[in-house]
């Protein structure tokens, strides 16, 4: 199990090239060599595999692409607990 999760969104409009987008991802992070879970029931890889470049083209004429980072929940380290002990609390 690893010690860290990502999730990552894909949303947009019907036929905006999601399927797509969340395929260039699955692909750059598997390459590297990330756990990666990805399933679309929609569009088979197959599907999308073939002429890539085309859609891609395509794609990028008409879509802007806007990535956005959250921070979920943080699990304290000890360096913050230590950082605590630090604080002078005193009014």
């Amino acid at each position: 199990m690893k010690n860290n999760e990502i999730t990552i969104t894909i949303s947009g409009p019907y036929l905006s090239g999601k399927s797509i987008v969340a395929y260039l991802v699955d692909e750059v992070l598997e390459n590297i060599g990330f756990e990666v879970d990805y399933n679309d029931p929609d569009t088979p890889t197959h599907i999308i595999r073939n002429n890539l470049n085309d859609k891609l083209h395509e794609l990028s004429k008409d879509c802007k692409i806007t990535i956005k980072q959250v921070q979920t929940k943080r699990t304290p380290i000890a360096s913050d607990i230590a950082d605590l002990r630090d604080v002078n609390y005193s009014c």
